[in-house]
């Protein structure tokens, strides 16, 4: 074994809860130091259960950790911490989007929430749990489309404007326009991640559309990567899919 697997296994072999999983790594990478090594944390849980390892000093690469870590638990997540003093804390997110993305959260089915959990989308990055029916989740416009619990996020956008878990930036402060694409670019996310097994859910209508038409617009138009027309040149209509959940975001009721 070498150090990074000797690590993890003492981590997981001390830890006070029973039959703990390892979930997240969290890594700050010194690998251009006159000595390279890793300050590393590890996250466990088992069911409701997390636990948070203090941060230790490893003379190992991040690849070396990576695969260390995935033959303990293929889908652990590594979470990249900034090398030397910590860095200045973002500003909050803008307090409208923040509102717009609050109020277009989703209350999970259970076949929505079992969904997510088995295709590795359902851990939320800030308390570390899986979603459960019921849960109201919230999913963030980054291109990874990630998720997290409405009650986790709200107070983690109220004092930084990045994504947990891809450190993607929301804006500070935004237009009418540039929220509303934003909040329409979170709910087709959230949309696609659930597949929505129920055909007649109103998420399984907007996954419908979804898959006629482009990714929603960022302050540049378009998200990376993706066009802002579909092969067959149709556009996204400016309602979709806002009506489906919810009153415009301007207040007004949207037209039918």
């Amino acid at each position: 074994m070498n150090d990074a697997q000797d690590f993890l296994g003492a981590v997981v072999a001390a830890s006070d809860i029973t039959s703990p999983q390892l979930v997240q790594l969290c890594i700050t990478d010194h690998s251009e130091s006159e000595i390279p090594h890793l300050h590393v944390q590890v996250h466990l849980r088992a069911g409701p259960e997390v636990e948070s390892s203090a941060w230790a000093r490893l003379d190992v690469s991040v690849d070396e950790l990576r695969v260390a870590a995935r033959e303990l638990s293929p889908s652990v997540r590594f979470h990249m911490h900034r090398d030397g003093d910590a860095p200045k804390a973002s500003p909050p997110c803008s307090s409208e989007l923040l509102d717009g993305l609050c109020s277009s959260a989703h209350a999970l089915t259970d076949c929505e929430a079992t969904w997510l959990v088995d295709q590795e989308h359902g851990c939320c990055p800030i308390c570390l749990l899986d979603v459960e029916e019921g849960d109201e989740i919230v999913c963030l416009p980054c291109v990874g489309m990630h998720i997290s619990h409405k009650a986790c996020i709200r107070p983690w956008l109220e004092k930084a404007s990045t994504c947990p878990t891809c450190r993607f930036e929301l804006p500070t402060q935004a237009t009418p326009d540039t929220i509303e694409n934003l909040i329409q670019q979170s709910i087709a996310g959230l949309a696609r991640l659930t597949t929505a097994p129920d055909p007649s859910s109103p998420l399984a209508a907007a996954e419908t559309m979804f898959d006629e038409l482009p990714i929603g617009a960022t302050h540049s138009g378009v998200v990376a990567g993706h066009p802002s027309t579909t092969t067959a040149g149709k556009r996204r209509p400016t309602f979709w899919p806002t009506r489906i959940f919810r009153k415009s975001f301007r207040g007004a009721p949207s037209s039918s």
